[in-house]
């Protein structure tokens, strides 16, 4: 791909606070329906584990996502969703499309959920990565949504920068993280073995060592 293809791939937003990269939040839209929303200004933090929401904004949000699923409040606001069909839930959940301007985020559910075999004392459950974040007058975005675009963080000109996460884009990247989840743990694997060997060899030498040792 070249440098003007890579360009035209590219949504920015404008920047307008340096405070944790703040644009401005025009509209949210879930399933193609309007969402309403309390604030105008959404910050994007690579340092969040997950989203943080103000308080009406969380709970309304929460209500939309979870229609028609089996769900709870556990603790401390966390939000979770019976799974029973595992990872393939996830893409049950609807696309959330956050306008920042000319620029749209699509934030699909297999992003803003996780699958937990067992998760506090609960089997086959997919946990909501929103929570409340009570007054705040803003919409903060992190690792979640971060995760599923490419990034730019543009300080010369004061704007963000994301690429990706179409719906096939969003399998790609999955498909592609998978892989190296897999590849992490062979190589764990192979490593692993490979310490055995060199301390078999080495307990069999001390071994072979010692009955040397005692021959007359």
């Amino acid at each position: 791909m070249t440098d003007a293809q890579l360009e035209s791939e590219i949504q920015f937003a404008e920047v307008i606070t340096t405070y944790y990269w703040g644009t401005r939040l025009e509209s949210v839209q879930i399933d193609n329906r309007t969402f309403p929303i309390t604030v105008d200004k959404a910050i994007f933090d690579s340092g969040a584990s997950l989203n943080y929401l103000p308080e009406l904004d969380f709970y309304n949000l929460i209500q939309s996502v979870t229609t028609d699923k089996y769900c709870w409040q556990a603790e401390q606001d966390n939000f979770i969703c019976s799974c029973p069909n595992g990872k393939i839930d996830t893409h049950a959940f609807p696309t959330i499309e956050i306008s920042l301007g000319s620029t749209i985020l699509s934030f699909q559910g297999q992003w803003y959920t996780h699958y937990y075999y067992s998760y506090m004392g609960y089997r086959d459950v997919c946990l909501i990565n929103f929570l409340n974040g009570g007054n705040s007058d803003y919409w903060l975005m992190g690792d979640p949504l971060l995760r599923a675009y490419l990034t730019i963080y543009d300080r010369d000109n004061m704007r963000i920068g994301f690429v990706g996460n179409t719906e096939e884009n969003s399998n790609e990247i999955e498909f592609i993280m998978m892989i190296a989840i897999f590849a992490s743990v062979g190589i764990g694997i192979i490593v692993l073995l490979i310490c055995c060997c060199v301390l078999f060899c080495q307990i069999k030498k001390q071994f072979e060592k010692k009955n040397n040792v005692k021959q007359p």
